[in-house]
């Protein structure tokens, strides 16, 4: 469990914190796809997203993380973050959500005013359909509950087109 968690964070924080190089000498990428979704039934559309591969030992994480701006004057933002774990090379096929590799996640946080409410996903499925050295696309759905208070949300006909850094630590 600890280290499922280690590599979903380094996935995000990785998608989330890429920048660019230091000079035009040195490679640098810039982040592009997109994710959609409905959520509760809403569409649900990410301003900007982007898409990881991160090799450590056995183990390959794919991540593809979107956020939204809401609203600028609170700094609400919501951001989705779909995952796979696989030993080895992830390629493309279906990912139940779980903890027993190869396996999906998909998490769900609404931040505003300094206060997040995140949501983890207890079923559903990713399904890669494409998953290249540079752009990863595919769909995902899950029921997800609040870590704090059970409350639950529902993600359905989600999508994802990123293109990816990969990485190996």
């Amino acid at each position: 469990m600890t280290k499922k968690l280690l590599y979903l964070v380094v996935a995000l924080v990785l998608s989330v914190g890429l920048q660019s190089c230091k000079d035009d000498s040195e490679a640098s990428f810039a982040a592009s796809g997109t994710i959609k979704m409905k959520l509760d039934n809403t569409n649900w559309t990410a301003n900007g997203s982007v898409g990881t591969v991160i090799s450590a030992g056995p183990n390959t994480v794919f991540s593809a993380t979107g956020a939204k701006v809401v609203n600028t004057s609170t700094n609400n933002v919501e951001s989705i973050s779909v995952s796979v774990v696989k030993v080895g090379e992830v390629t493309a096929g279906t990912y139940n959500i779980g903890n027993q590799v190869p396996y999906g996640h998909i998490s769900f946080s609404d931040s505003e005013n300094n206060q997040s409410v995140n949501y983890t996903a207890i079923s559903g499925k990713v399904v890669i359909t494409r998953a290249s050295s540079g752009n990863f696309r595919g769909t995902f759905d899950g029921v997800l509950k609040n870590n704090s208070n059970n409350d639950e949300i529902v993600v359905t006909n989600g999508e994802f087109n990123v293109d990816v850094l990969s990485l190996g630590i």
